[in-house]
């Protein structure tokens, strides 16, 4: 009899561990109400501020502003003459914050062919931590940059006035939907302006870098 009821208690502490752990996966599943869905966008100008690092994508949907951990670029972009930056040289990946609809994360790889490349601009690429490796029988110089901000509906008189690149970025954008938060986040409209000499200004009363200017950024095309 010992023996049985000893059985009873395992059986019966299984069966509590399993309808709990099933509780647990409801409850995630109940949380993650989030479906990914992809939007096409293009990028028609970058603006930068080489003293603040804020870096701003312009495309004709949104304006995507970017103001952490943007550094890095802002350094990379600065010496993009030097280096002879193309825009094929940059692969960029986007995609909206799963909680806030309204922040955006960027990752950009860099990446110089060795074979390509003078000793002076290979010696900036060590010294900013590209790594040299091979891909496809090719020696690259590369780097990931990962960027944080938020996206504002675009202004089309804004996109007019701009310096625009010579062959606009087409990007997807993997857009996350929260369909029980939406309302709680409302995409704002741009807080950018343009000057008389096509500089960008952030005027937009709530937005980190108020009233700094922005600088246009042409990349090389081909």
């Amino acid at each position: 009899m010992q023996h049985y009821k000893r059985w009873f208690q395992l059986i019966t502490i299984l069966v509590v561990l399993l309808f709990s752990s099933l509780g647990c996966v409801t409850k995630v599943l109940w949380e993650d109400d989030t479906t990914m869905i992809p939007y096409s966008e293009e990028i028609e100008s970058f603006y930068y501020s080489k003293e603040r690092g804020d870096i701003v994508f312009l495309g004709k949907s949104y304006h995507y502003i970017f103001n952490q951990n943007t550094q890095p670029l802002t350094e990379l972009l600065a010496s993009k003459d030097m280096l002879q930056l193309h825009q094929k040289q940059l692969n960029i990946t986007t995609y909206t914050d799963k909680k806030d609809p309204r922040m955006v994360h960027t990752y950009i790889i860099a990446h110089f062919d060795n074979a390509n490349v003078s000793e002076h601009q290979r010696q900036w690429l060590e010294k900013n931590q590209f790594r040299k490796q091979i891909v496809s029988e090719r020696t690259l110089y590369s780097k990931r940059y990962s960027l944080r901000g938020e996206r504002f509906i675009a202004n089309r008189d804004v996109n007019k006035q701009t310096i625009r690149l010579t062959h606009p970025l087409r990007l997807q954008i993997n857009e996350y939907h929260i369909e029980s938060k939406n309302a709680l986040y409302k995409i704002a409209m741009t807080p950018l302006s343009v000057t008389a000499d096509a500089a960008l200004v952030v005027v937009g009363a709530g937005v980190v870098g108020v009233g700094i200017i922005l600088s246009p950024l042409i990349l090389l095309s081909k």
